[in-house]
């Protein structure tokens, strides 16, 4: 729906499951990271499908420009914006943020968009949860 790089190699991803239960993710982005630019986001057929959608699902292993272009388009249109946290170990956009209707983080992930604030007990998750209300989500 919208003009990237046909060159670019497909991104791929290796999830590894330790016998503790916990995984470890290796991501190798390829077209998700590449080759987008914001001359050739947008296309009409983009903008019709955006208008027309229920809702718009954004994850954070595209650039941010575009997850912030897409959910700024999205919010005119008045379509409900989502966002997968997982993908990035950083604090989320600020410019993006308050454009997000509904994310839903676990524990390492809200550390990680709360900028690094622990997540192991109730409180702390919900002094996390604060930050990002703060910001805006």
């Amino acid at each position: 729906l919208s003009l990237r790089d046909p060159t670019c190699p497909s991104g791929k991803a290796f999830i590894f499951l330790e016998p503790t239960g916990h995984n470890s993710i290796v991501i190798v982005q390829g077209t998700n990271i590449e080759g987008w630019t914001p001359v050739n986001l947008f296309t009409p057929q983009l903008e019709d499908s955006i208008r027309k959608a229920g809702a718009v699902l954004l994850q954070r292993e595209i650039p941010d420009f575009v997850n912030l272009a897409v959910a700024k388009f999205a919010s005119s249109a008045g379509v409900p914006v989502l966002l997968d946290v997982g993908g990035k170990d950083s604090p989320l956009d600020p410019e993006l943020a308050p454009y997000i209707t509904i994310c839903w983080p676990n524990e390492t992930e809200l550390m990680n968009i709360s900028g690094g604030l622990p997540t192991g007990t109730d409180d702390e998750i919900a002094a996390a949860v604060a930050v990002l209300r703060e910001q805006g989500v």
